[in-house]
């Protein structure tokens, strides 16, 4: 599989379950064959449908709660997967990779996400609206910094989280009473005044060699709970027009934002702006602007120079539909040794404590998530010990490796841990991966002990070409010759 893609620029979709990361694979597949793309998600294969339009899946950890390792792990999957370009759409994930930017590039992998200094800027909510006041205070929304500041006759406010994102935990305050709800975390948000009025959003492209500028304008006529526009009506309006583009150059943007706007008449008041390709990127598409295009354009280095021409007046509407996710069938391509990662961390405390798989290993005491965490951190510095984790059609279902590395050789080990997943072929799968690591580690041969009361895995080891030399009242020893192989 990796032969044919070879020629193709490898694409990873994060978060394949977003309407943005949807519209990415949708919109890479209209560009042609150029794109072989590897998509992940936090949720497993058979509850995302964008996983049927990728070339490989993959369940990844969430982005969210350790970036620094997170951050690691993308690192060693990209190098792993020869990874060229990636998209990436949750915030904080954009705003993780955006600063570990030049690291990535170092192993050839384009970001398409915008400059690091506008995302920075924009990602904090309290961070934009210090930079909105310094640089546009004319559309800025009032805020209230501290709780004394706000008069009674102020009322109504409105309050969002100073890092947040889909509208998750703002709110109307309606009174004193309950503001007072927030004075405990009162630095945690921001305060404002509450504002009305027609909801623009607008996707911005700029590209920083050329000077290329073009906004997307769309009046958003239904929004789900997340805030995310359902119904909208495509439009250009001249003073969203001219603050777009004065908010362009005044962040020196290199790439795509999404900005959202209150607009009463020629009165344009900021909401926040987005630094990712947002969720309603599809309109855009639609409208004639292929920001997925240009995003991987400008991230590549190109020169962007000529406006697209685009749609107005055209209104487009979401709809919900339902899909049968067909699970891909099990063979050797769909079967893959990866990183193993926290995913595979994880899911292995609870596999390894599982009482079949105690058993055929022999594992003679309770596992914990201390000794676990502690043989985790002490992978990278080990040399007498190498460590896969095994995934099958992008699904996490065990894990291989060797141990006991030396002399150009080392002990089997291998289980999976997922029991929907034994008996179906695997394990002879996994074997025939494992011996082309060894081959790419130098090994002359693989030895490995299985349980004399372990006759399943004492045959599917047999067939596999490993002999016996050695028995005693507990272990069958077996090895295998790489060397004509």
């Amino acid at each position: 599989m990796l032969e044919k893609s070879e020629k193709r620029k490898r694409v990873l979709v994060t978060a394949l379950g977003t309407m943005n990361s949807a519209t990415i694979v949708k919109e890479l597949r209209k560009m042609g064959d150029d794109f072989y793309i590897i998509g992940a998600d936090i949720n497993p294969v058979q509850t995302i449908f964008t996983s049927t339009e990728v070339d490989e899946y993959h369940q990844f950890p969430w982005a969210t709660t350790d970036r620094e390792a997170y951050f690691r792990f993308i690192k060693d999957f990209c190098t792993e997967h020869k990874v060229d370009v990636y998209y990436c759409v949750v915030d904080e994930e954009v705003e993780s990779m955006a600063m570990h930017r030049d690291e990535l590039a170092q192993i050839g992998v384009t970001l398409c996400v915008a400059n690091t200094e506008a995302i920075v800027i924009c990602h904090n909510k309290d961070k934009f609206a210090s930079w909105s006041e310094q640089n546009i205070p004319e559309y800025c929304i009032k805020r209230y910094a501290r709780y004394e500041d706000v008069k009674d006759s102020d009322f109504p406010l409105f309050v969002k989280p100073r890092k947040g994102r889909a509208s998750i935990g703002c709110a109307k305050i309606d009174k004193r009473s309950e503001l007072e709800n927030y004075l405990d975390d009162f630095e945690e948000y921001i305060v404002q005044e509450y504002t009305t009025g027609t909801v623009i959003a607008a996707d911005i492209v700029r590209c920083r060699k050329t000077g290329f500028i073009q906004v997307c304008q769309r009046q958003e006529l239904l929004r789900n709970k997340n805030g995310c526009g359902v119904a909208v009506k495509i439009i250009r309006k001249e003073v969203v027009e001219a603050v777009c583009h004065k908010l362009a150059v005044l962040l020196d943007l290199n790439g795509v934002v999404n900005a959202e706007f209150f607009v009463n008449g020629n009165d344009v008041r900021i909401i926040e702006v987005n630094p990712r390709i947002p969720a309603g990127v599809e309109y855009s598409c639609l409208a004639g602007l292929n920001i997925v295009e240009l995003a991987y354009l400008i991230a590549s280095g190109k020169e962007i120079k000529n406006n697209q021409e685009l749609k107005s007046n055209v209104y487009y509407a979401k709809r919900y539909e339902t899909y049968e996710c067909v699970i891909k069938p099990i063979n050797e391509e769909s079967v893959t040794l990866t990183v193993f990662s926290d995913v595979f961390l994880k899911k292995s405390f609870y596999w390894l404590n599982d009482e079949e798989i105690r058993k055929d290993m022999d594992i003679q005491y309770h596992i914990t998530h201390e000794m676990q965490s502690k043989w985790f951190e002490g992978l990278p510095s080990r040399t007498d010990y190498k460590i896969w984790g095994v995934e099958c059609n992008g699904i996490p279902i065990g894990a291989c490796g060797f141990r006991n590395i030396s002399d150009q050789q080392g002990e089997l080990t291998c289980y999976i841990g997922e029991s929907e997943y034994r008996e179906k072929g695997i394990s002879e799968i996994m074997i025939k991966l494992l011996e082309q690591k060894a081959v790419d580690l130098g090994f002359k041969q693989i030895n490995l002990k299985v349980l004399i009361t372990n006759k399943r895995a004492y045959l599917l080891y047999t067939k596999c070409g490993f002999k016996e030399f050695h028995r005693d009242d507990k272990f069958i020893r077996m090895t295998k010759s790489l060397l004509f192989s």
